[in-house]
């Protein structure tokens, strides 16, 4: 779920409060990183702490275990980052314990509150477009709601205090230190890693139409498209901030995953319930491959490569003539190779991404020095050869995310070039072969990636 929308979630409420994100809440109540970073994990942590801190070990009577379990669950719904409608029928036990004590104490005004309650969690509130300042909180009575209904329960717990004196847990305080110690770490981690997302925003492009999804961009002959994710689905468009054109964003009514822009030729892979294709934008009727995807054209356009699946492994394919019969198709990998993407200059230029029996993927290259040699450049992805053949650029996964390297052809020489706690991917050269546009998901949701321009050599 996308934190920048109004929703029954702390964090997604502080995210359109305090953070900034280009395209998703370019206008934030008050712009920080600090207050963000402060709150989230205090707010959470108070919310959470008393569910935790009101169980009493040596009370074992069957209503107050019933009401504990209850006070962990609302808790854990209230602070949870992704509250999807459908979590919260978890909230019927929670429920029934609290009816059944209602009843027993016979205060029906306190059920009936109880039923109202319950009713405005569960019932669907819609979203606004452009949620503004403080009147998000008009457009998430969910929330507001758990957190008086958690309340509640935990009003509930300190009231119903065991038969008989029990000895003092002492094991309290250290629930309390450790909890301290967490939210302090959680801010300082909260801190570092929203700060360092931001430095990317540096290089982001305001790319129209704004989709979920905005990826794999490409340029060749002055345009410069990518793949957008929105309601209606897939679909290739040219970005007039980066093209300085017209919006030309395809009526194809099946999904566009993938395509290939180069010497005045546009290759799409189309996909529909029958399966994926690539077609030729030019030649609709008379170029089509089946069971293809990710179309590659070579340096001087007249050769094509793409990816053919079979039983969920992937083989990159050649084929030396865009017209030529599906028989002619040469394999460049070899079936035991499962390929992910891969990057053409022409039929002995060539790198791929490929996993070897289930290992991690790894770069390959082919070229006068390499034959599918891996690089040993540690676990990558998204290889993309630079048009003068003399840069890889690729990501490798470190610490948990996908970060941009380059690799010089002639001396193997890897530098990193992005070094933030959020995956950068799909890498392409512009015809400068100095300059890298590729995907960023910082600051957005995982894999919600938008593009970003960065130019990577002097």
């Amino acid at each position: 779920m996308p934190p920048y929308v109004p929703n029954a979630s702390i964090s997604g409420i502080l995210h359109l409060l305090f953070l900034n994100e280009p395209q998703w809440n370019p206008a934030p109540w008050h712009a920080s990183v600090a207050a963000y970073s402060i709150l989230q994990p205090f707010i959470s942590m108070l919310v959470l702490a008393p569910a935790i801190l009101l169980i009493r070990r040596g009370d074992n009577r069957p209503n107050r275990i019933l009401l504990e379990w209850s006070a962990l669950l609302t808790a854990s719904l209230a602070v949870s980052t992704i509250p999807a409608s459908y979590n919260f029928v978890l909230m019927a036990f929670p429920m029934c314990v609290l009816t059944a004590i209602l009843l027993e104490k016979r205060q029906h005004l306190g059920l009936a509150a109880l039923i109202v309650a319950y009713i405005g969690i569960c019932f669907p509130m819609p979203s606004p477009v452009h949620p503004g300042g403080l009147s998000i909180f008009l457009y998430t009575p969910r929330l507001p709601l758990m957190i008086a209904l958690l309340f509640a329960i935990y009003l509930l717990l300190w009231d119903r205090q065991p038969a008989k004196e029990q000895p003092r847990d002492w094991t309290i305080y250290g629930w309390i230190a450790a909890m301290m110690i967490a939210v302090l770490m959680n801010i300082h981690a909260t801190w570092t890693r929203e700060a360092a997302m931001r430095q990317e925003y540096a290089y982001r492009i305001p790319a129209e139409p704004q989709g979920y999804l905005n990826a794999d961009p490409q340029q060749a002959g002055g345009e410069t498209r990518f793949i957008s994710f929105t309601l209606d689905g897939y679909h290739l468009v040219e970005d007039p901030q980066l093209a300085g054109k017209d919006d030309s964003a395809s009526s194809n009514n099946d999904d566009e995953l993938s395509y290939a822009l180069r010497a005045g030729r546009l290759l799409v892979e189309c996909a529909n319930a029958s399966g994926s294709e690539i077609v030729d934008a030019a030649e609709l009727e008379h170029f089509v491959i089946k069971n293809a995807r990710d179309p590659m054209i070579s340096a001087d356009g007249g050769s094509i490569a793409f990816i053919r699946d079979d039983h969920g492994r992937g083989q990159l394919l050649f084929r030396q003539n865009f017209f030529a019969d599906a028989q002619a198709d040469q394999a460049l990998t070899p079936p035991s190779l499962n390929v992910y993407e891969a990057s053409l200059l022409r039929a002995g230029s060539y790198a791929f991404a490929a996993s070897s029996r289930g290992g991690l993927p790894q770069v390959y290259l082919t070229d006068a020095s390499h034959a599918n040699a891996t690089l040993g450049i540690g676990e990558s992805r998204y290889p993309a050869l630079s048009p003068d053949g003399a840069w890889l650029a690729y990501s490798r996964f470190e610490d948990g995310v996908w970060n941009l390297w380059i690799r010089d052809q002639k001396t193997g020489a890897t530098r990193r070039i992005g070094e933030v706690p959020c995956n950068q991917i799909q890498p392409s050269w512009m015809e400068d072969s100095k300059t890298l546009l590729y995907g960023t998901d910082c600051g957005r949701s995982l894999w919600f990636t938008a593009i970003a321009r960065r130019k990577v050599i002097p």
